[in-house]
């Protein structure tokens, strides 16, 4: 008996100082249904993330495929370093940072929404999907601290390419048709 409360107490004592060194990131999901005038079902997801009790900055985007079963590193890798055509996205927004040639207002593609949130901060996605299932919507919602190759991705390509507002309105192009 007495080694059980001993178990307990020492369970609790490490999920308390895991908490309390890696902060607590909070996401909530609320799935609404909408029938379109052409009979096709939508639904509207909105993901909200709470930076509560950090002292960390987080970066989270909207990914194309299901990132659940990748480590916090494997899913910066394939999103910032992994080459997608000529160059990876860090290059690609390292190269525009430095020569100005890409207005984002003009071309933004749904891979460069990157936000970056600060302690005590939050941010919204809404989510259309055609996807009934929530987990698989929730399953593509990357948020990682904001260190990419050990330095902030700000100091690394500054807040230029970062998402400024505090919601976005995404569509989800992997939804079944």
């Amino acid at each position: 008996m007495q080694r059980t409360n001993i178990r307990l107490i020492l369970l609790f004592t490490i999920i308390f100082i895991c908490n309390i060194v890696n902060g607590e990131i909070v996401t909530t999901c609320k799935k609404t249904k909408y029938i379109m005038p052409n009979d096709s079902i939508w639904y509207v997801y909105k993901v909200s993330i709470i930076n509560n009790d950090s002292s960390l900055n987080y970066l989270t985007w909207f990914d194309d495929h299901d990132i659940s079963k990748q480590t916090e590193e494997e899913i910066k890798k394939n999103h910032f370093l992994k080459a997608k055509g000529d160059c990876s996205l860090l290059d690609f927004l390292y190269e525009d940072m430095i020569n100005d040639s890409t207005n984002i207002n003009k071309e933004f593609r749904q891979e460069y929404l990157i936000k970056e949130i600060h302690p005590k901060g939050e941010f919204t996605y809404y989510i259309f999907s055609r996807t009934a299932d929530e987990k698989e919507v929730l399953n593509k919602v990357a948020i990682v601290t904001d260190k990419i190759l050990s330095v902030p991705l700000v100091q690394r390509i500054g807040g230029m390419w970062l998402y400024k507002e505090k919601e976005c309105i995404i569509f989800d192009k992997d939804s079944p048709r």
